[in-house]
């Protein structure tokens, strides 16, 4: 849609594109609490480590289901009559700033209070632009602009790049990151504002003098038992400077549930070393922080290979910390000083270079007000990687293609290059590590692969290739019903093969999508405001582009009314789910201040109107079907009243502490009857409460309390009083070393974890990236029991060390770890006519559940070769997959360090069906595909109801599916079938339905109704059941069936029962279960 807004000063067009997606906000949780009016901070020790690189979220509309486009289109017309434009939010600004670049990108958004009271009318919204370079000495260009009165707002002409959002009052406020690419420069974001609070206090010099000019950051803050670190964005955009007289106050830290934050401020003033203060609770005054003046490192930089030193190179001291880092340039001789320089160990690295600093020479010590200026650094050449990323068919090199290397344990931690013109590319100075390679889509290829990668001290790895296979492009044309051209329709595709692309139509209404693969169904989904959407399913592509295809759209149908409560009082900005009976998408609204609401581009049908609650809300989950209606095709409904009756249910409510009786911050999680995971935020007492639970036992688990986790099973919804204890982590420390002579291993990865429990590798929670001259390690987060250590190393065979009988907060210390050199295996993997399988993944083991790249622990070459190290000898069960064919796994004994094996890939079998309820297909329905002693896989039908699998081994399998008619109703169906290497097996998935019903009550006695039971029944001659739970009268039903035998069975938590029944058409079976009074 493109809407035109005119005046004597402005012409804008907009363009309304689908977009959406949440930034994720943890910005502010806390309590006023009182504190004595002078209180002196002690810094807290410095501890180096990388600088984090920008952590900030990407807006991607494919991570929202169905944020309705009517919030947009209305959001514009409301800016259409405010007038909103550059000088109303110049006019609005207090001081002078930066100058906004300008650009195509904008942002929209809505702004709501936390807990859903009303939202103030003088919100303010403030965007702040903060570049990748920026620094925390220069200002931050930002735009302000203020809330409609429905709490939405909206900012045009912004570049490409990263934002801070903030929405305030003089009491309230609450803020978001997000950023705006070429690719996405359109973006909607919500942001939840909640009670502001202040920290503020001094800041003064060791002789008590204040320091003006000094500027303060937050870098961490911790809440709900949970640490969190700033990104860089946020804290350069919440930066803060003192007065003359060192004042300073923080001033838009907010309060959530009551639960006070405590937050880490990074200050920083010329003259004086960068300072930590330890955490600060929001609503503390008058603070006083304390610098020091540090102390001075100096020396000497060399090339440890040819002793020559190393001129203009810049070196850093960098902390974990965003921002915390010193900077100093060696000059003509090799020569550097670093001034001001916190107290503490430290780690010097170079920046930006092709070489490393040996750790043995870049650990260093430094001590307030002293200087040390025998300093020798010695630098060697880091790891390297080089290749190319091309195109398979042609072998043209793809150039200006991003490539991303990231640490497999923490993946916020990334470098990127771009390829050249040949697609060609290199990264160098690496240091030493596991690593994952990536490249970002490239428009008119599939998705793109990733790559695992592990480097010694120097290491390189070339040929590293990318071969990427040029997608089939689809192209057409989206017309209304006059055959006429509609611009600005978003195109979705979606292929069976993890393949997707989209676009928007041009003003002729033509379209183009790429990347798909042949053989690749592909649903392509055209969707607009003001009309109902479309979707047609291709057949399997040939190896040519699909051109001419011809989707029309009508005009949306619509539903409008209001939302009141049980009372009757209008329910202002009520969440409102429209739910296609039958479907699992649904367009989602946030009603308005007056509690109506449109929710318009809706298709011909029936919906189930629903109200939706986020987790956070004291009631989470989806409440009952408000209202049934249907429209017509381009119907607009009018006068709907929906009744706003949220139960808040039942809860669960208690304390949690550790074992003195301390009480803990944290999250206490509720499995149970309750569809989903309840779940609540102890405050500074402990005390917490779990809303929203069904009645039943739940298992209540913990997290984020810097303590063990606790699970503690069946306890009953409406329990009060419950008492969770929680034990103190344990640590374990020791030295990996090499077998053969004893030295340090100075560079590997460790983690732990509890006896019995699997091992996963890649990214495994809790595992440490060490790099130590020593082969020091420090496993702080270890549970009671008995526990594992898992070490790898480059070169060397992976170990893992039984640690038992481990207390809770003890301490395991002087563990030393012996590494044996690793094996290798190398080969190629080929099909049976002997070409050559690229882009294969190999694992360890057997290939995990819906294998990811990230977890191969190799890939082949464009020749099918392909190479294995630091692997444990003896016999190991190693799996190749690839793309349509069969997984393949061998046990193969590595005798020696080096091995060779030839892995022969078959093509495997194929299962294709059609998913139908009745006679109507089941349109993305899920369908499951699973044999015996192998995981689960899954797929979604098209439109038509059309599935397939590809690529399976020989076997039999049972595929089925479920359909899910509310939260205790399922409709489920199962086949087995077999699967034969190169054949392929059809299995349709018929869905029974009928105008037959079944009723009744399951009760112990006349008088004791049981509330826990199922009821399940199956349909005589097929592997079809339908199953539902009774409600809390012990009462059921169920409909829509066919008619004919079923085997009826009643399931309890005390017994079952077993019987059968015959159902017709058109009729109501009453059938009463009365077991023995237990």
């Amino acid at each position: 849609m493109e809407l035109i807004l005119m005046n004597e000063k402005l012409r804008i067009t907009i363009i309304i594109c689908s977009f959406f997606a949440v930034a994720v906000l943890i910005w502010a949780v806390f309590d006023s609490i009182q504190t004595p009016s002078v209180e002196t901070v002690q810094p807290i020790a410095f501890t180096p480590g990388e600088a984090l690189e920008p952590d900030f979220t990407y807006l991607d509309p494919e991570s929202f289901e169905a944020l309705d486009d009517s919030d947009s289109k209305n959001h514009v017309e409301e800016v259409a009559s405010e007038e909103i434009d550059e000088t109303a939010n110049e006019a609005i600004e207090t001081s002078k700033k930066p100058t906004m670049k300008k650009g195509p990108g904008t942002i929209s958004g809505f702004v709501q209070m936390f807990d859903d009271t009303p939202r103030p009318f003088d919100t303010v919204v403030t965007i702040t632009s903060v570049a990748p370079e920026a620094s925390e000495s220069e200002a931050l260009p930002i735009k302000t602009t203020r809330c409609d009165k429905d709490g939405k707002f909206w900012f045009n002409k912004l570049p490409m790049g990263e934002f801070v959002i903030r929405a305030s009052t003089n009491e309230h406020t609450g803020s978001a990151t997000l950023a705006l690419l070429k690719s996405k420069p359109h973006a909607y974001i919500q942001i939840d504002m909640g009670t502001a609070a202040t920290i503020s206090g001094y800041v003064i010099d060791p002789d008590n003098n204040p320091v003006e000019n000094a500027q303060l950051f937050i870098v961490n803050y911790f809440t709900s038992g949970f640490d969190y670190t700033m990104t860089k964005p946020r804290s350069l955009a919440g930066k803060i400077t003192t007065d003359k007289e060192g004042r300073f106050a923080k001033s838009d830290l907010q309060i959530r549930y009551g639960v006070a934050i405590d937050y880490q401020f990074l200050v920083k003033a010329e003259g004086f070393a960068n300072q930590l203060t330890g955490l600060i609770k929001a609503g503390t005054e008058d603070i006083r922080v304390q610098l020091s003046r540090g102390g001075t490192l100096s020396g000497r930089l060399i090339r440890k290979d040819t002793l020559e030193p190393l001129a203009d190179t810049k070196l850093v001291i960098a902390g974990k910390e965003i921002l915390h880092t010193v900077v100093s340039q060696t000059d003509a001789d090799g020569q550097f000083t670093f001034q001001s320089v916190p107290e503490g160990q430290h780690e010097i690295r170079l920046d930006h270079s092709s070489l490393i600093l040996d750790p043995r020479s870049s650990s260093v010590f430094v001590r307030e007000d002293e200087e040390d200026p025998s300093i020798l650094l010695e630098a060697v050449s880091g790891g390297q990687i080089t290749g190319r990323v091309y195109d398979h068919l042609t072998e043209k090199g793809l150039g200006k293609v991003i490539l991303l290397l990231t640490t497999k344990v923490d993946s916020s931690k990334s470098t990127s290059i771009s390829t050249d013109s040949n697609g060609m590319y290199h990264l160098d100075g690496i240091r030493p590590g596991f690593y994952e390679l990536h490249i970002e889509r490239i428009k008119g290829y599939p998705r793109s692969a990733r790559k695992s990668v592990s480097l010694g001290f120097g290491e390189v790895k070339s040929g590293f290739d990318f071969i990427l296979n040029s997608g089939i492009t689809l192209s057409g044309q989206v017309t209304d019903i006059e055959n006429k051209p509609i611009p600005g329709v978003e195109i979705r595709g979606n292929g069976q093969k993890n393949t997707n692309d989209r676009t928007q139509t041009d003003q002729d209404g033509k379209f183009i999508v790429a990347g798909f693969q042949q053989g690749d169904t592909v649903s392509l989904r055209a969707q607009k405001t003001g009309y109902g959407s479309s979707s047609i399913t291709t057949e399997p592509l040939s190896d040519s582009p699909l051109t001419e295809i011809s989707i029309q759209l009508t005009s949306g149908s619509s539903i409008s009314g209001i939302v009141v409560d049980n009372s009757g009082t209008l329910k202002s900005h009520a969440k409102i789910m429209a739910v296609p009976q039958g479907q699992r998408s649904a367009k989602i609204h946030r009603a308005n201040i007056d509690g109506t609401f449109t929710i318009d581009g809706l298709n011909e049908g029936t919906y189930d109107l629903r109200f939706t609650e986020s987790r956070r809300s004291l009631h989470p989950g989806i409440g009952p079907a408000a209202k049934t209606v249907t429209v017509k095709s381009s119907e607009h409904l009018e006068g709907i009243v929906l009744n706003y009756n949220f139960e808040p249910g039942l809860t669960i409510s208690g304390r949690m502490s550790d074992e003195q009786n301390n009480p803990l911050a944290g999250a206490i999680y509720a499995h149970g009857p309750t569809s989903g995971n309840n779940y609540a935020v102890s405050d500074n007492d402990g005390v917490f409460t779990i809303f929203g639970l069904n009645e039943g036992l739940y298992t209540i688990s913990t997290q984020g309390a810097k303590h063990s986790k606790i699970e503690l099973r069946d306890i009953p919804a409406g329990t009060q009083n419950l008492l969770v204890v929680l034990k103190k982590y344990a640590t374990i420390s020791g030295r990996v070393i090499q077998a053969r002579t004893g030295q340090p291993v100075s560079a590997f990865t460790v983690n732990s974890r509890k006896m019995g429990d699997k091992y996963y590798s890649g990214n495994y929670y809790g595992t440490l990236n060490i790099v130590d001259p020593e082969g020091n390690f420090l496993l702080e987060s270890v549970e009671e029991g008995d526990n594992i250590i898992h070490v790898n190393a480059q070169g060397f065979a992976p170990i893992e060390v039984t640690v038992p009988h481990v207390t809770a907060g003890g301490k395991v210390e002087n563990i030393v770890i012996s590494m044996e050199l690793g094996a290798s295996l190398s080969g190629t993997v080929k099909d049976r006519n002997g070409i050559p399988v690229p882009n294969a993944m190999l694992f360890l083991g057997e290939v995990p559940r819906n294998p990811r790249p990230d977890k191969a622990i190799g890939f082949t070459q464009s020749d099918g070769s392909y190479k294995l190290n630091s692997l444990s000898k003896g016999t190991t069960d190693f799996t190749v997959t690839a793309k349509d064919f069969s997984t393949k796994t061998i046990s193969i004994n590595l005798q020696n360090l080096d091995n060779y094996y030839d892995f022969v890939m078959t093509q495997g079998g194929k299962l294709e069906g059609y998913a139908t309820l009745g006679n109507s297909p089941l349109s993305n329905q899920y369908i499951s595909l699973s044999t015996e002693g192998s995981s689960r896989n899954n797929t979604q039908t098209d439109a038509n109801g059309y599935y397939y699998f590809s690529g399976l081994s020989d076997g039999v399998y049972t595929v089925g599916s479920n359909i899910n008619n509310g939260n205790s109703y399922s409709h489920i169906l199962t086949k087995k079938v077999e699967i034969l290497d190169g054949m392929t097996t059809k299995a349709d998935l018929s869905f029974n339905s009928g105008t037959a019903a079944i009723e009744g009550y399951i009760d112990y006695s006349k008088d004791a109704r049981i509330t826990g039971a199922y009821v399940n029944i199956a349909l005589e001659g097929s592997e079809e059941f339908i199953r539902t739970k009774v409600n809390a009268d012990g009462y059921y039903k169920m409909d829509n069936l066919p008619a004919g035998n079923f085997t009826m069975n009643v399931l309890s938590e005390i017994t079952s029962f077993n019987v059968d029944i015959s159902l017709q058409s058109n009729k109501v079976v009453r059938k009463d279960i009365v077991f023995p009074s237990p």
